[in-house]
């Protein structure tokens, strides 16, 4: 999976195409989304609605936003993609130095997740550690305190936002394996109170070939999907090809009786619980999701509203929804897809909340795939990883890692240089007890 520090996601900028392959680097595989991201959408006052994060194009750059309220330096090296893992020190030899300088540099100091193993508040690599949550961690962090990004994305001026994002998968020979985790820290640095701030996955789905896609999504699971109208893609994965879908794992806090708890900083808050998702939307011929929509519109459309802000009607039950193609079609029942198979957008939404100057929620999501003898069976699969996933999900702690310190040379030997004096070159050997660069 191919992603930026600017939020786009999903998308391979070197060679401007779709960015998620699955499976990855083996026979069979395909392209399955041609771009993703996340947005944040707030009311400022009644008259006033602005709109953040990144779909095709990205309202964000690189970054903090510093105690002053002015963003950091976006070009500053420590602003890049970290990556770690947990068994980086047994790589090749020509593979270590990218992820001991990212373990080394690792960015605590700026919110990425650590261990203070030694309980002395600050990090020393080989004793203090990363917290690595998955076999494969990346993490940066982000604002939208560039206004001409910021207009550029929907017309909006910045909210105020600085989002840290961590982005995680495991090597595994299951469903977990099949999936990307994704988790966004969204801190209101603003000054303002925010209101009926929402918070959305936005995708293109491309499963294969493009245009042969069908849409929907299941309220109780929290999942958003994309699934091939036949079990052929020509083109693409061909027969009995996957289905590929966001399942909301944890959902911003919001106040709750004392019964219930809330998943927020790796931990369970009693008097709180997460929001599930609250809406879903879908492009169609008379609302198509273009770069520059307008913000009111896209907020409609993260509240679950037509652009004209009326809600859905669904024709199987008469009644309005914040829920299209909310049925099953595994079963054939309830409001399913009947247009035309094409080319499909999706908006998946949780909200509103209130965010107080300062405040921090916590917004995670998987991105994750499933293959079986049919299309349909392929999204009854989809739907079982996703129960899968949950309960994972509300159950994971990262665990310590063996982190070994790089070992010195206790001695070495070096012997006499040849020829004697240079002339103009010369040939010196020498022997140590590690391998590692070395500078005579």
């Amino acid at each position: 999976m191919h992603f930026s520090n600017t939020g786009i996601g999903s998308y391979n900028f070197a060679t401007e195409s779709a960015g998620l392959v699955w499976p990855a680097s083996l026979p069979g595989a395909s392209t399955a989304v041609f771009v993703d991201g996340f947005l944040i959408g707030a009311q400022i006052s009644d008259s006033e609605v602005r709109i953040e994060g990144s779909t095709y194009r990205s309202g964000l750059q690189p970054g903090k936003i510093l105690s002053n309220g002015q963003p950091d330096n976006p070009d500053l090296e420590k602003y890049r993609i970290f990556k770690t893992r947990p068994d980086w020190q047994e790589l090749p030899f020509n593979r270590i130095d990218r992820f001991k300088k990212d373990y080394e540099e690792w960015p605590w100091e700026d919110g990425a997740p650590w261990v203070d193993v030694n309980i002395d508040g600050k990090y020393t690599p080989y004793i203090d550690q990363p917290e690595y949550i998955g076999d494969e961690i990346s993490w940066f962090v982000c604002n939208d305190m560039n206004p001409s990004n910021s207009t550029f994305l929907y017309g909006s001026s910045p909210i105020g936002l600085e989002i840290q994002v961590t982005i995680y998968g495991f090597n595994r020979n299951n469903s977990l394996g099949d999936a990307v985790f994704k988790k966004y820290k969204i801190i209101n640095k603003s000054g303002l109170k925010l209101f009926n701030v929402y918070f959305s996955i936005f995708s293109d789905p491309d499963l294969g070939y493009n245009m042969d896609d069908f849409i929907g999504c299941d309220t109780l699971l929290g999942l958003g999907y994309c699934y091939n109208a036949d079990s052929l893609d020509n083109g693409g994965y061909g027969e009995n090809p996957p289905a590929v879908g966001y399942v909301l794992l944890q959902g911003p806090r919001v106040n709750s009786s004392n019964s219930d708890s809330a998943l927020f900083n790796g931990n369970w808050i009693r008097g709180f619980k997460n929001k599930n998702i609250t809406a879903f939307w879908y492009n169609n011929p008379d609302e198509v999701l273009l770069d520059g929509s307008n913000a009111d519109i896209v907020y409609r459309w993260m509240q679950g509203r037509r652009a004209n802000g009326n809600l859905w009607f669904n024709p199987i039950t008469n009644d309005s929804t914040t829920f299209p193609f909310s049925g099953d079609p595994v079963t054939q029942s309830g409001w399913i897809e009947t247009l035309p198979a094409g080319d499909r957008r999706i908006i998946m939404s949780t909200g509103p909340v209130y965010m107080a100057v300062d405040d921090t929620q916590e917004v995670a999501y998987a991105i994750f795939l499933a293959r079986d003898k049919s299309n349909l069976l392929s999204l009854k699969a989809l739907k079982n990883s996703a129960a899968i996933l949950k309960l994972f999900y509300n159950n994971y702690k990262p665990t310590l890692v063996e982190t070994v310190l790089p070992p010195a040379p206790e001695n070495y030997f070096l012997s006499q240089n040849y020829p004697n004096p240079f002339n103009p070159v010369t040939r010196i050997n020498f022997e140590l007890p590690v391998s590692g660069h070395t500078t005579l």
